[in-house]
Order: structure tokens, then sequence, then C-alpha cells
């Protein structure tokens, strides 16, 4: 069982991180999108380090598997600042999302401009250009981008 927000507050550190991020794993389990956002955010306001980039890789993926991926932008963000040496195909698919879900070219491009030339592999670099290419054509086409809607 999952302790109760109150429960999480008093324990341990130790105990507060994993009680938290059961607790946003058991918002998306019941369809609750929005409330395992505020338990993420409140969590990741008042937890030290935390959640752990395992924890954050999976909280990414139970996003995606209740079809969020707009809503997993925050914490992908969050992925790719505290862990960039482990967010080169994180970079790639949240870059996908900006231009696809969330139509914001330019922030994407520059996402994927923070991957020095040359650190991606092959596979990753393709769709790095990729991704590039069709962000370069929406900023043409006059996409406008508005600020903070994710």
């Amino acid at each position: 069982d999952v302790p109760s927000a109150g429960l999480i507050a008093k324990g341990s550190p130790e105990e507060r991180g994993p009680a938290a991020v059961r607790r946003v794993h058991r918002m998306l389990e019941e369809a609750s999108i929005d409330d395992a956002l505020a338990a993420y955010d409140k969590a990741s306001r008042t937890l030290y380090h935390w959640p752990s980039q395992p924890d954050l890789h999976a909280m990414i993926k139970a996003f995606h598997a209740k079809g969020a991926e707009r809503q997993s932008v925050r914490l992908m963000r969050e992925h790719c600042r505290c862990f960039p040496e482990a967010s080169d195909k994180m970079r790639l698919k949240l870059a996908q999302i900006l231009i696809n879900q969330c139509e914001r070219p330019t922030e994407a491009a520059r996402l994927l401009g923070e991957a020095p030339a040359g650190s991606l592999s092959p596979d990753l670099e393709r769709t790095r250009q990729k991704l590039l290419s069709k962000a370069a054509a929406m900023i043409e086409e006059g996409v406008l981008e508005l600020e903070g809607d994710d």
C-alpha cells in the first residue's frame, strides 16, 4: 500500500522518496494524470535530490504508457537538466513531442542543439537531423509558439 500524503511528509528522507514515486505511479494507474503531476511537483519541491534517474525515467515511461506524452514534458525537461549524460534519447523524444504535439519547433531546435556534434550514435544523429529539419520547416511556415503552455 502507498502511504497517504501526510505519512509521506512525516517519514525519513529514505522513506519519503520511494513513497513519493509510488504515489505518482498510483495516481497514473488511477488515470489521474493531473493528480500525478501535482504529486510529482510537490515531491520535487520538497524532497532533496528527488527523484533518482531510474525513478524519473520510470515515471516518464508510465506517463507515456497512459498516452500523456504532452503532460510528461516537465518531467522530461527535468531529466535532461539533471541527468544530461543519460539524456540523449530523452532529448530526442522530448524534441519530438515539442514538435508534433506542442507545436514548439523553436524550443525543440534549441534542445536538439544542446547535443554536441558527433556526440550521438549514427542512428540518433539521423533522428536528430530529421527533427531539426521538421522544426526548421515549421518555423519557416510561421508556427507561432506560446510561452509556458506546458
